[in-house]
């Protein structure tokens, strides 16, 4: 049976606490923390401020193991600081951070009361109780939003009391500040909420307003003028509105904000509005609800990005009317390709897994037609394969596919003497397990991509890293667009990569803007980056890419980011011999080719000036790729001028393919100029 306990870190108002000297134990990363012992699923965080830190544990585990538990992972997390027990019983447990800090946690055994149903309400108040018990329904049955429905079941007495007692313009004058991403059900959380007041009696129009205020009107975007006009307009009023306030969260629009405010407040009782931002730090999400409460009457909603959990939940309810159900392994499937969705740092919540969802259905489909008169109610994971281009593509041992590639013998032997000083420190008690993070250097097209991809897979092989899955990001894809959004965003990113390889190429990037600069948040990725490696270094790789120099500045530039990354491998630039190999090797998995070809690539890199090669500008691979391309276009189209089915790589059109400027203009790169 499962028990429900409260955790609570009480960090107390000195200035000059553990916080202050401890950056690895940042105050918001605490419930992550928690989260690692337990479980994403079986925490859910109360308060996240600078004072106070309060999380629910759900854990079949008695008072006593989960706060061992706690300690345990702080010690891991945090050697040099001790968790000093100072009093205990049955119900609650108290302990110290350090002998000299004024770091207090306590652990308290919360019993759940069951929930009864309220015969005391008197829903004649109401004018249709069972609209309004369809419109509750609708409500709980949302995937997420736990605090808005917790908000919704206890108003319903609340509004019947108030309706007794005349009271009602109380309640009217409640706004809503949600703090949400996109795709997360915004929009229909907003139709319900209006349904719902309506039959509470609240408001007579079932209909409402939804902007973005920004500084033109155009689409969903409104102006501050366009939409003070909408709300003097009395045919407007007795509505929701729903305002999305991210543009004005910087400093330089917080004075156009505050006005808007105070002319807002001139019509608050006749609207109600719902103010909505990212999903933000809780002390910047304090700060916006302070401003805002300066004016109106607030209530804050904090809504978590969905898990893996909630999405599967979402993506079966789709499942439901359709009478399909979905194998368990491919729901493998299905969640790589969330993975690739996710790992260009473009996700859009629930409107992203609708996209996958509606491609998953179509192939189980075309796989029904395929096998004529043998169509049946599961996705099996045959019939969806084509969804992920990264699901089972490893047909061969990790290790053998590094050793075939190309000039890559140096960087083999690293990663085996890599995985082979691991797999002895977890063997050895005496041997503390060093952090598995690592520094890829090396010029653009060196494989570096490629190799880290490999990684995961032969970590999860040699039972180092739980999946093996492989997470690439752009160092600016961990930055947020305003104010406390660049944590979140940056957390969530290393959340989805746990137990997996997550790369993000030129990371220097995340270093680079001066210091305060308002719109440069790649500092504050960094921080809550290194703190991530450090709690979850048993279960997450983080690989940073880039030019050797770029590199060595980012580690003298950041204390502690370089012990936390001990391992570095270096890509060497190919020589012209091996770029020669690449173009063959592409040719001839795809294509047959002509004896003529070989000669006339080996030439022609042969000829590439090395003063080009060793430069900054030759990107290697990517090069050679680029004029692989352009020779197999030439044949296809020539294959298809003489009506042949079949397309063979010729030495005229590789000689097509090099006469092209940005390819021979590299021939004479070098050369000394006779002449004039």
């Amino acid at each position: 049976m499962n028990s429900t306990y409260e955790v609570i870190f009480d960090i107390g108002e000195v200035k000059d606490g553990l916080f202050d000297h401890d950056p690895e134990l940042n105050g918001s990363l605490i419930p992550c923390l928690i989260e690692s012992c337990f479980g994403e699923s079986c925490v859910t965080t109360v308060l996240s401020g600078p004072q106070l830190i309060c999380c629910k544990v759900r854990t079949d585990k008695n008072l006593q193991e989960t706060a061992d538990a706690i300690v345990k992972k702080m010690e891991q997390v945090c050697p040099h600081i001790a968790m000093i027990h100072e009093s205990g019983d049955e119900e609650r447990i108290n302990y110290k951070l350090g002998e000299k800090s004024s770091v207090h946690v306590s652990l308290k055994n919360e019993e759940e009361q069951p929930q009864e149903e309220n015969d005391e309400v008197d829903y004649s108040v109401f004018s249709n109780k069972e609209e309004l018990d369809d419109i509750i329904k609708n409500i709980n049955n949302l995937i997420g939003w736990d605090s808005f429905k917790q908000f919704v079941n206890e108003a319903v007495p609340v509004v019947a009391d108030m309706h007794k007692r005349d009271s009602l313009d109380s309640f009217k004058a409640q706004n809503y500040l949600f703090s949400v991403n996109d795709g997360c059900g915004l929009t229909r959380v907003i139709n319900l909420l209006t349904l719902f007041e309506v039959e509470l009696g609240v408001f007579t129009k079932k209909f409402y307003f939804e902007f973005v205020l920004s500084d033109e009107t155009q689409g969903r975007k409104i102006n501050v003028k366009d939409l003070l006009n909408i709300l003097y307009d009395k045919e407007n009023y007795d509505k929701l509105v729903c305002l999305d306030i991210s543009e004005f969260m910087v400093k330089s629009k917080q004075r156009e904000l505050k006005d808007l405010l105070l002319e807002i407040s001139h019509v608050s009782g006749n609207f109600n509005f719902v103010f909505r931002v990212p999903y933000i730090e809780p002390h910047e999400l304090k700060k916006i609800e302070d401003s805002l409460s300066d004016i109106l009457f607030i209530k804050t909603f904090t809504i978590p990005p969905f898990s893996d959990k909630e999405i599967r939940q979402y993506a079966e309810r789709m499942l439901d009317p359709l009478r399909l159900e979905m194998e368990e392994d491919a729901w493998e499937v299905f969640f790589a390709r969330i993975r690739e969705e996710k790992s260009d740092g473009r996700f859009y919540g629930l409107r992203t897994v609708k996209k996958v969802f509606d491609e998953t259905v179509l192939l189980k489909h075309q796989a029904d037609a395929r096998n004529r008169g043998a169509s049946d109610d599961i996705i099996r994971r045959e019939e969806i394969k084509p969804l992920s281009v990264t699901y089972g593509v490893q047909g061969k041992d990790a290790f053998d596919e590094l050793s075939e590639m190309i000039g890559m013998e140096k960087i083999t032997e690293r990663i085996r003497e890599i995985v082979a000083q691991v797999e002895v420190s977890i063997q050895n008690d005496k041997l503390e397990r060093p952090c598995m993070h690592m520094r890829f250097v090396g010029a653009p097209g060196t494989g570096k991509t490629t190799v880290a991809r490999i990684v995961g897979r032969v970590f999860a092989e040699h039972k180092l890293l739980s999946n093996g899955y492989f997470f690439e990001y752009g160092a600016r894809d961990f930055c947020g667009e305003y104010i406390g959004q660049t944590a979140p965003k940056t957390a969530a990113i290393c959340r989805d990569a746990y137990g997996s390889v997550l790369f993000i190429d030129e990371a220097y990037d995340l270093y680079r803007g001066g210091v305060g600069s308002e719109n440069d948040y790649g500092r504050e990725a960094l921080t809550t980056l290194i703190s991530e490696m450090e709690n979850h270094r048993d279960n997450l790789v983080v690989i940073m890419a880039g030019y050797k120099a770029e590199m060595e500045k980012l580690m003298q530039g950041n204390a502690g980011l370089r012990s936390r990354m001990p391992y570095l491998v270096e890509f060497p630039s190919y020589t012209k011999e091996q770029l020669a190999q690449i173009f063959m090797l592409m040719a001839e998995k795809h294509f047959a080719c002509q004896k003529e070809l070989k000669p006339a690539v080996e030439q022609y890199f042969d000829e590439l000036p090395q003063s080009y090669i060793s430069s900054e500008e030759f990107s290697n691979a990517r090069f050679v790729r680029n004029l692989y391309e352009r020779t197999w276009s030439k044949a296809a189209m020539r294959a298809q001028l003489n009506g042949l089915k079949e397309v063979v790589l010729c030495q005229e059109d590789f000689f097509a393919a090099k006469s092209e400027k940005e390819f021979s203009e590299k021939l004479t790169t070098g050369r000394n100029r006779v002449g004039f």
